[in-house]
Order: C-alpha cells, then sequence, then structure tokens
C-alpha cells in the first residue's frame, strides 16, 4: 500500500522540487494541535540562543542557507479551522565539528 502511494503521488513539482504524500493510513485521524509545544520550545530555543551569540549565528547562517537553497518556505497561512502540525527545532553539534551546527526538525 505504502509503495503504491509513493508511486502515484511522489512527482515533481512545477519548480523541480520532489514532492512526497505523508504515508498515513486511510482514513487518519486528525492530528491533536501542538502549538502551545511548539511555542514552549520555540521560547526556550530563543532563550538558549539569547544566551549562546555564537550559537545563535550558527543557527541564523544555517536556516538562511537553508532558505536561500529553496530546501524550505515559509508556510502559507492557515485558514480558520485549518489542520496543521508544527515542527520544534532545535541544534546539535559534531564534537568533531563544533564550528558547524546541524538544525534538526
Amino acid at each position: 500500500m505504502f509503495m503504491k502511494q509513493m508511486d502515484n503521488e511522489f512527482v515533481r513539482d512545477s519548480e523541480g522540487s520532489w514532492v512526497a504524500p505523508l504515508p498515513f493510513r486511510v482514513p487518519r485521524q486528525p492530528l491533536p494541535s501542538n502549538k502551545p509545544q511548539a511555542l514552549h520550545r520555540a521560547s526556550m530555543l530563543d532563550a538558549s540562543l539569547n544566551r549562546n551569540p555564537v550559537k545563535r549565528e550558527h543557527f541564523l547562517t544555517f536556516m538562511s542557507k537553508i532558505l536561500d537553497n529553496n530546501h524550505a518556505e515559509l508556510a502559507p497561512p492557515l485558514g480558520e479551522h485549518e489542520e496543521c502540525w508544527y515542527l520544534p527545532l532545535f541544534g546539535v553539534y559534531h564534537p568533531k565539528k563544533p564550528d558547524q551546527i546541524r538544525v534538526c526538525f
């Protein structure tokens, strides 16, 4: 079933980027709102980046590259009752690469 869904719905969009469906069961349960948790995580990340200006600069540089290279885009505004799911972000460093952050979504 998953492979059939991928065969039918894994496509290139008009800009040449690959678009894949989310592999939910049909019918799927609606996702509960995770906005309060995401806001809490965002405020914790903000505090962490304000305490550590080097980490903040690494994080901003990483996210700028992601957006500049069109690997991510700003989400469109949501309708009043439209379902959404927020992805919390956090940064990690490899012990051998202290000047390079990897941002996890």
